[in-house]
């Protein structure tokens, strides 16, 4: 099996969207307070609220991208996954920056850094493997994993 198969690192980015999403919706209360300026009563529910929310869509997202690369082999996944690390990652960025005006932090601070260094290094491999792939004929790949 070689390093870069997109089939492995789509699923792998999926999968990082689906947990990355899904603790950010458990923990959007004590997360809340570490990337919102200094808030309190109703301004913090609301933080709060829109954590959930951005980890809901975060997880919903993921679970897609997984589901979806289990159906779709050679070039079609390659392609499916660039645009969807794309897409997932250009999201994230245009809200944390339309957020920012509003008191948002990204926190990349901490945990805040090491967690960004994974999303990134893992979006980065997965384009690659996914770029490498883009024109692979699914039928010639699947004919060369059977004859191993």
């Amino acid at each position: 099996m070689k390093f870069l198969n997109p089939a492995i690192w789509v699923r792998v980015f999926g999968a990082l969207a689906l947990v990355s999403g899904s603790v950010n919706a458990l923990a959007a209360e004590s997360i809340a307070p570490d990337f919102w300026d200094a808030m309190d009563g109703n301004a913090i529910d609301i933080a709060q609220g829109l954590e959930i929310a951005w980890g809901v869509h975060l997880a919903v997202w993921g679970a897609s991208i997984l589901v979806i690369s289990l159906l779709m082999r050679g070039s079609a996944l390659a392609r499916f996954g660039a645009i969807s690390v794309l897409a997932v990652n250009l999201a994230q960025m245009v809200s944390a920056g339309a957020l920012s005006n509003l008191g948002y932090q990204a926190g990349f601070d901490g945990p805040g850094a090491l967690i960004a260094v994974a999303v990134i290094s893992v979006s980065l491999i997965t384009l690659v493997a996914c770029f490498r792939n883009w024109n692979v004929d699914a039928k010639a790949e699947s004919a060369r994993v059977s004859a191993m």
